[in-house]
């Protein structure tokens, strides 16, 4: 699976589907301070270039997005924010 099809499946699964129609949730959980936290390493791992990669990623270039992502989930820092959005997600 190439990196656009993984992207494009994560976002349409069934708990993406919830949690972007529940908007309620989806505000809470962006300014939760976890998310805060979560695009300021990403913002860092892209070298200030977070807006640029999501921007290219909205008209159909993910690459750069999906790499970002994929270095988040590596980094023990960012795999702990990440699972601690998804606990209250499921809240």
């Amino acid at each position: 699976m190439n990196q656009s099809s993984n992207l494009d499946a994560l976002l349409q699964s069934q708990q993406a589907r919830r949690l972007l129609d529940d908007k309620q949730t989806l505000e809470r959980l962006m300014r939760s301070g976890e998310a805060q936290q979560l695009l300021q390493l990403l913002d860092k791992k892209a070298q200030g270039g977070l807006k640029n990669a999501a921007q290219d990623a909205m008209g159909g270039n993910q690459a750069q997005l999906q790499t970002l992502l994929e270095g988040l989930l590596r980094d023990p820092k960012g795999a702990r924010l990440v699972e601690q959005l998804n606990q209250k997600a499921g809240q």
